[in-house]
């Protein structure tokens, strides 16, 4: 004899009645199993929504937005002709919000993406879900310091530019041309600025830190080798600093800045002793067969602490090496992101 129950959540089940002493395979709540068919069954409330369900609701907002449009390219006469677009745009509250809203989630959905997207290419990595990591070693990032003068001298140079040739032709002040003296100032200090910072790459390159094991864990070791020191041979005293910092972004507007925060820190110091000297492997093709290459073997000791790298948390917790030497002209200097995770579960 059958019965149909009805559960809390308003889906029916099957079941039969149970026999004498024993039980039927029926639950009435979130889920259970049909003892008819021996299959699970799952109520609507903890199903998850198809991606065709989620394609329709895209489908309906987007249809939705198109005749906000339409309404407003009638309601401002452009398609009668009346208004220009472009004259448009602004009194069309269906694309400027919209316009808005996109530019200010652009940055979260597109790490959003790329995060997922790591997550599929690496499935039981979650140390590559943050960056890609390079898993034989981490290369100098003074790339990254010579780019930010530049970023900063060029627009400043070409608005200085543009700003100056309009007051000599346009204007024809010289009392114009003569205010905006403190405009070429900064912009040729950013220029010496990044002429200091791009020195020392041209004369050292960008060092490379190569791991010994990838990743590095919380209570064991940073274990690898310094390379790409040739021009640092002779050097009295190479210092090496491993620490662990906080960075987060306070302020708003002009006023935003990037404050930062050390951690943990450890400082050691290595002599013309501490430096090897290693055969090059068969793939560098930089060097012919059979030579040598000076390396700094480096090794820290972890904190067993809770202090993993997060870069993308708030505030971001990130793990550095620097290195540094005094050598005649430019300084060495080359800082290295380091991947410190804590030990792996199970």
């Amino acid at each position: 004899m059958r019965k149909t129950s009805r559960g809390c959540d308003g889906v029916n089940f099957r079941g039969v009645y149970p026999p004498a002493g024993g039980r039927a395979g029926v639950d009435n709540g979130g889920g259970g199993i049909d003892s008819t068919r021996g299959e699970a069954v799952t109520s609507r409330a903890g199903r998850e929504p198809t991606k065709a369900q989620q394609r329709g609701c895209l489908w309906i907002l987007a249809g939705g937005w198109l005749v906000w449009i339409v309404v407003d390219l009638v309601r401002l006469g452009v398609l009668s002709g009346y208004r220009s677009p472009l004259g448009a745009f602004f009194d069309m509250p269906s694309l400027f919000f919209p316009a808005i809203f996109a530019v200010g989630l652009a940055p979260v959905a597109w790490r959003k993406l790329r995060r997922s997207r790591l997550k599929r290419a690496f499935p039981g990595e979650p140390w590559m879900w943050e960056r890609r990591w390079d898993r034989a070693g981490a290369r100098s990032m003074a790339a990254a310091g010579v780019l930010q003068p530049l970023a900063i001298a060029v627009p400043l140079t070409a608005v200085s530019i543009a700003v100056g040739l309009v007051a000599r032709f346009v204007v024809g002040s010289d009392l114009v041309l003569l205010a905006l003296t403190p405009f070429f100032l900064a912009a040729l200090g950013c220029w010496a600025w990044w002429a200091v910072r791009l020195g020392p790459v041209l004369k050292f390159g960008r060092p490379y830190f190569r791991y010994d094991v990838f990743p590095f864990r919380l209570g064991e070791r940073v274990e690898g080798a310094l390379e790409g020191i040739e021009k640092l041979e002779g050097f009295e005293r190479l210092t090496l600093t491993l620490r662990c910092v906080s960075e987060r972004w306070t302020g708003s507007g002009r006023g935003r800045r990037l404050q930062r925060q050390t951690i943990r820190e450890e400082t050691r110091e290595i002599g013309p002793a501490g430096v090897v000297r290693r055969l090059v492997s068969a793939r560098d093709v930089e060097h012919a067969a059979g030579a040598t290459r000076i390396v700094v073997p480096v090794r820290f000791e972890l904190p067993d602490e809770d202090l993993g790298t997060k870069l993308d948390g708030d505030p971001a917790r990130k793990w550095e090496l620097h290195a540094r030497a005094e050598r005649p002209g430019f300084d060495f200097e080359a800082t290295f992101l380091l991947p410190v995770y804590p030990p792996q579960q199970g």
